[in-house]
């Protein structure tokens, strides 16, 4: 079963029963804060309760400063005491706060951790490159709802400050990479213009295309599958959708003539047109290009024809690890 829409609660959840286990996962990342509550019936089956999403843009600066700002960190910590309090009133007792790229990254980290602390009484749990990789392919090796065959897959999560890339089978891990060429971190690196300019965009793919070198040579028509808020608002712009449908966006495949065709879009106009594009996160229309590049870039590296869409990510991965 596909995720429920972000933001609201599955109508089925029922907090009374005897022997349900419910926890809760929170991925702080470069971009966004996520929430997903589950909880693990007495059968073992993991049921999903309520997930919700808010871009903070913990990340900020951090690819030239290695400094979270104060302004992002107070942002993220609102959203993060919101998501917890919530996660507590759905019943649960189990509840990890995990931070990514831009917490690996900053100096001043152990300042955001205290902020958490005593802003939403939890502790931050700052994932390494590997152990982010290792829950980005749990999440999608682990869920059945995308119908993948048997065998090799490759998961591959864009997000904010980096990008894994993890190959594997049901065994288990064979390669995992960590790229620090996150949306984010490219457009910040890179796009002084708006839109950017050819010259720019050029810039940009050279640097996306050395960082990606450290990939190797992975064995052609292994299927592919894509985690992070990038896979999901440019499925969400091929589906041509007004709001957010994950029964739809989940599954869902990009090829790279879609892409090519939404980098092409992006590349065409400022942020403040690209806002209006239905599909697309409002909030992310400054760094949409830059995911896409990359997603077009990964494509061409790995050799695959198309990606298939997961709206789950390292939470889930997180999630399934409490639950069991």
């Amino acid at each position: 079963m596909a995720a429920p829409p972000l933001n609201r609660r599955c109508p089925t959840a029922n907090l009374s029963r005897e022997n349900v286990v419910i926890a809760a996962a929170i991925d702080v990342g470069t971009n966004s804060v996520l929430l997903t509550v589950g909880e693990r019936l007495a059968d073992g089956e993991v049921r999903i309760l309520e997930e919700r999403s808010e871009i903070t843009r913990l990340g900020q600066g951090v690819d030239h400063a290695r400094t979270l700002r104060a302004e992002a960190m107070e942002r993220t910590a609102t959203a993060v005491a919101g998501f917890a309090s919530r996660a507590r009133e759905l019943g649960a007792v189990h509840l990890r706060v995990v931070g990514t790229s831009a917490a690996r990254d900053a100096r001043n980290a152990t300042e955001f951790a205290c902020l958490l602390r005593q802003r939403a009484g939890v502790e931050l749990e700052i994932l390494s490159g590997e152990e982010e990789a290792r829950l980005s392919y749990q999440a999608v090796r682990a869920d059945p709802s995308l119908g993948l065959p048997a065998g090799d897959l490759i998961v591959v999560d864009i997000g904010g400050g980096s990008v894994e890339c993890i190959w594997g089978d049901e065994a288990g891990i064979r390669f995992h990479a960590s790229i620090d060429c996150g949306a984010v971190r490219v457009t910040e690196r890179f796009f002084a213009s708006d839109p950017p300019t050819l010259a720019e965009r050029d810039r940009a793919i050279h640097w996306i295309d050395a960082q990606l070198a450290a990939l190797p040579a992975f064995p052609l028509g292994i299927p592919a599958a894509g985690i992070g808020g990038t896979f999901v608002n440019l499925a969400s712009i091929c589906l041509g959708l007004r709001e957010f449908r994950a029964e739809q966006i989940h599954g869902a495949f990009l090829d790279r003539a879609e892409v090519d065709r939404q980098v092409a879009l992006f590349a065409s106009m400022p942020t403040r047109e690209r806002q209006a594009i239905p599909g697309l996160e409002p909030k992310r229309a400054d760094v949409i290009l830059a995911g896409a590049l990359l997603l077009q870039r990964l494509l061409q590296r790995l050799g695959n024809p198309a990606i298939q869409v997961s709206t789950r990510g390292v939470r889930y991965g997180v999630l399934f690890q409490m639950l069991g």
